[in-house]
């Protein structure tokens, strides 16, 4: 049976989660310094650069920029922050060519215990926080907890997230790009921050016109 994942408000293919999870569990962990021989170029100030943020209402936030930097060996590596909670199976780079990626934290998973999520199964859904997962999905609904077992869930649909707190993350990425200048761009979604609307009437007392800020 697939069990698919839906993060509200954003157009995302449906994933297994159980795959999912496992193999963010699973993303080598492997601290600065491990890479022996190439040169090293840090990219400075990007836990919190960005370009672009795109912040969704359930709490998730997508950062995209670029940066220029120069090669000048065969073999380099480029290195910068991730934010802590940072998804790393979202982070894409382009404009080099990518051999490997390494990370000096071990990935947070998908699912983190508070989040907002609703499960779908084939009798009915349940919305509510989350607990954990084991041998059974648990979720706080009403003040009571439900154990759902994973081959009836048909769907996750994340409605709030909960914001990690924490160290940054030094990302390493080994490239073998010819010496010159290149664009990097790259890209990623994270946890937090969360937002809510918020209006202020401005009644202008002369031409009795309200407006909407």
């Amino acid at each position: 049976m697939v069990i698919g994942l839906k993060i509200k408000s954003m157009s995302v293919k449906t994933m297994s989660i159980v795959a999912l999870i496992l193999a963010s569990s699973m993303i080598a962990v492997l601290a600065t310094g491990m890479f022996l021989g190439p040169r090293s170029i840090r990219i400075v100030e990007t836990s919190t650069y960005a370009d672009t943020v795109t912040i969704y209402q359930n709490g998730f936030t997508f950062v995209t920029y670029e940066k220029t930097v120069k090669i000048q060996n065969e073999t380099e590596v480029i290195e910068f922050y991730f934010p802590a909670g940072a998804l790393m199976e979202t982070l894409r780079v382009e404009g080099v060519n990518v051999l490997e990626m390494r990370f000096s934290q071990e990935s947070h998973p998908i699912l983190e215990k508070g989040d907002i999520i609703t499960v779908y199964t084939e009798q009915k859904s349940y919305t509510g926080r989350f607990i954990g997962w084991d041998t059974m999905l648990l979720i706080q609904v009403d003040n009571q907890t439900a154990l759902i077992p994973p081959e009836r869930i048909t769907a996750i649909e994340l409605n709030e997230v909960v914001e990690i707190k924490g160290p940054k993350i030094l990302v390493q990425v080994l490239t073998d790009a010819d010496e010159g200048e290149y664009t990097v761009d790259v890209s990623y979604l994270m946890r937090g921050p969360v937002w809510r609307p918020a209006y202020i009437l401005d009644l202008t007392v002369h031409t009795w016109n309200a407006g909407l800020s």
